[in-house]
């Protein structure tokens, strides 16, 4: 999701990375196999979104965007438990 028009290539990439890296340092004791590959496997899926119109606003459309995002997460949700049928990311395909 991104409010500024353009290709943002290697975005996924680096996301993905973060949240591997991310999952290893917080996660590292509490399982007995690593975990972190499995963001690797995420599907990333483009989303239309509103656009703005100026170079400085893009702040407000994050929070805006997280708010909508957060206000539909599962009070269990779990990364390594979403499915294909998962109403939480089927809202989510553009």
């Amino acid at each position: 999701m991104d409010s500024i028009k353009g290709h943002h290539n290697g975005l996924k990439d680096l996301v993905q990375s973060y949240l591997s890296e991310e999952w290893k340092d917080r996660k590292k004791d509490t399982y007995g196999e690593d975990l972190s590959s499995r963001f690797f496997n995420m599907h990333f899926l483009p989303v239309e979104v509103p656009q703005q119109e100026n170079s400085f606003d893009c702040g407000l459309f994050l929070l805006h965007y997280l708010e909508l995002f957060v206000a539909q997460v599962p009070f269990d949700f779990n990364p390594l438990r979403l499915t294909n049928c998962s109403n939480f990311v089927s809202g989510f395909h553009g």
